[in-house]
């Protein structure tokens, strides 16, 4: 078996693993509802130009080449500009969407998952969601070794960097707790 055919079934894991390597450069990744992805969904000729990074074909006029940028913010956020000249309320309006719907919902207090001294509501949450998404990379890594799929190096190299994440999330929380 070839060494292309023998990688081929963990393709769906390596665009999970994608997905996960995007949310370290995008930290608020990894959730379902959110702002950038409906508006990724409702746009055409959408391509990923950088990490939070994607240009798009403008809804509001026919054109051949991609001219609305789109940035997601570390917060959630999503900020467009629209080469073409077109105003964000029309690009928006185009999709059938509004300008709030650029902002992520506000998440409800985590009760009883905040650290006892030093480290803020926010910081915790933040803390939390890092580590499950360093968790799952791990997993997905360990995941291709164990099935034979041919980890690539790479592969190898980001497992490690999310167990030193990992590592550095709990010095962090032990050292406020």
């Amino acid at each position: 078996m070839n060494r292309q055919s023998k990688a081929a079934p963990g393709l769906a894991h390596r665009e999970a693993a994608q997905r996960y390597d995007s949310a370290i450069n995008c930290p608020q990744k990894l959730r379902s509802a959110q702002p950038i992805n409906e508006l990724l969904s409702r746009l055409e000729g959408v391509k990923q130009v950088g990490p939070c990074r994607w240009m798009a074909k403008s809804p509001t006029r026919l054109e051949r080449t991609a001219s609305l940028s789109i940035r997601e913010c570390d917060d959630g956020r999503v900020l467009l500009h629209d080469f073409g000249g077109d105003a964000v309320d029309d690009v928006l309006a185009a999709v059938g969407m509004e300008v709030k719907d650029l902002f992520p919902p506000k998440d409800p207090p985590m009760e009883g998952l905040r650290p006892r001294r030093g480290i803020p509501e926010h910081r915790a949450r933040d803390l939390i969601r890092l580590a499950a998404r360093e968790a799952g990379i791990v997993s997905i890594v360990i995941h291709d070794i164990l099935s034979g799929n041919g980890t690539s190096v790479d592969d190898c190299q980001r497992a490690l960097r999310a167990a030193e994440t990992l590592a550095e999330i709990a010095r962090e929380v032990s050292s406020h707790a």
